[in-house]
């Protein structure tokens, strides 16, 4: 979720002793995200495993990073190469696995109020409130960790077009591509679910 801290522990196992590996994140990290030092390391052979290394990586989403569907790597190095490796040994190995982000749900940070979330996704107060039954009184501090509605969840449906359906809700296209982090502005298709925050005094009541 949006503004919910994510711990993913990375582990590499090395088998053999001769090499030192360093562990590391790919380019493709998404903005924000990280890992972090190194937490355990062992080096001396126990069974077929002679190094460990666990990391994790950190990240909590933005307000802007809702919907997002990325594919992240992390490449195992070695940090120390002699020259006389055999040929075709891989100097890197990778992996990879998929970090995504719900659409339209948000994690309430540390003493925060409507208000000011209502000001990140530029709306007002009334608009959150009126999406969030649970909330009994918007203008006390919600606590840390809980999660809210930010917008409601569209179905694209044939002949949709990002303007028709900002006119349509009252929005624009910016603030549709701000809520939804994997859309294409260039190309949607029915069935695409869109997270839209709608504005009934600006909507096209046409």
């Amino acid at each position: 979720f949006m503004g919910q801290e994510r711990r993913v522990p990375i582990e590499l196992l090395v088998y053999n002793p001769a090499k030192e590996m360093v562990l590391e994140a790919g380019d493709d990290l998404p903005a924000g995200a990280a890992l972090d030092r190194v937490h355990f390391a062992s080096s001396g052979c126990v069974g077929d495993v002679c190094q460990t290394q666990a990391r994790d990586l950190v990240w909590t989403p933005a307000y802007d990073q809702g919907g997002l569907d990325r594919l992240v790597c992390f490449h195992a190095r070695n940090g120390r190469v002699s020259g006389c490796e055999p040929d075709g040994q891989a100097a890197v190995s990778e992996r990879c696995f998929r970090l995504q982000v719900q659409k339209c749900v948000y994690a309430i940070q540390y003493e925060q109020h409507l208000s000011e979330i209502a000001s990140l996704f530029r709306t007002d107060w009334v608009n959150l409130f009126s999406m969030n039954p649970t909330v009994k009184a918007p203008d006390r501090v919600l606590y840390a960790g809980q999660l809210i509605n930010i917008g409601h969840l569209y179905s694209v449906v044939p002949g949709d077009t990002l303007a028709a359906i900002s006119q349509r809700f009252g929005t624009n296209v910016a603030t549709l591509l701000s809520l939804n982090a994997n859309l294409d502005q260039d190309h949607i298709q029915s069935g695409d679910k869109l997270c839209i925050l709608p504005d009934s005094c600006s909507a096209d009541r046409t």
